[in-house]
């Protein structure tokens, strides 16, 4: 009986890094599979109060509600999603979400990866799918309409997860007194930062001591100071003895 590895990985929580570089971007640590291995062997949530999760970018802020059908029809052209791909991702499938936000993702950091030359492959499937359903702006192109598009999913990211920047208040006047606070605090500690780079650039520097040379250490008799002899001083003492 053949096991394939990568099922190994998935279902137990186990580190796929001694086989695969492929683990090292994916962080498939054993900590991080465990949620995973969790599900999948049927076990209960585990106990935790993380607080609100992240949320991911929302495809349908683009469309009103008589066009989801057609957004739909839009990340299936550009996923190639078929008949026979799997039932989970295709439309009213229990993945079809994820596959959405992926699909929102791709086009709310299209400009980045456009200004840096990256994935040109991906922006070529985004133009050819906007133009081949057009779904572009009256009088524009699918570049400036997926550029359009990006502002518009990126404002409502940031604004649907503002709760993970700042701690959650109930109005605006106690957020802006914990944004000033917070300030405070930042000040008061690079003053502090300050002031002790200033102390210790006013100690006085000790001298560095003077190394003692290999022959020195060995040695020590040669080194040893010698006091200078008046030769007459010494040749009338030799005589006096």
């Amino acid at each position: 009986m053949h096991v394939d590895p990568m099922f190994l990985c998935h279902t137990t929580g186990h580190d796929g890094k001694g086989f695969s570089n492929l683990f090292e971007y994916m962080d498939a640590s054993v900590a991080m599979a465990i949620p995973g291995a969790v599900v999948l062997a049927g076990w209960p949530a585990l106990p935790r109060a993380l607080g609100k999760a992240p949320v991911p970018a929302d495809l349908f802020r683009l469309v009103t509600q008589g066009n989801r059908e057609r957004m739909e029809l839009f990340v299936d052209a550009l996923f190639n999603m078929h008949s026979a791909a799997p039932p989970m991702l295709l439309q009213n499938g229990d993945l079809r979400p994820a596959v959405r936000a992926c699909a929102a993702s791709i086009i709310m950091h299209y400009p980045e990866r456009k200004r840096r030359g990256e994935a040109r492959s991906v922006h070529a499937k985004l133009i050819e799918t906007v133009e081949g359903m057009k779904l572009y702006d009256p009088g524009a192109s699918a570049d400036t309409t997926l550029i359009r598009w990006s502002a518009e999913l990126r404002a409502k990211f940031t604004s649907d997860n503002q709760h993970l920047l700042l701690p959650a208040v109930s109005n605006n006047a106690e957020m802006a007194v914990r944004v000033v606070r917070h300030v405070v605090e930042l000040t008061q500690q690079v003053v502090r930062m300050r002031e002790e780079i200033s102390e210790l650039r006013a100690r006085p520097r000790s001298k560095p001591r003077r190394k003692r040379s290999r022959a020195t250490q060995r040695n020590p008799v040669a080194t040893a100071p010698t006091s200078r002899t008046n030769p007459v001083a010494s040749a009338a003492a030799a005589f006096l003895a």
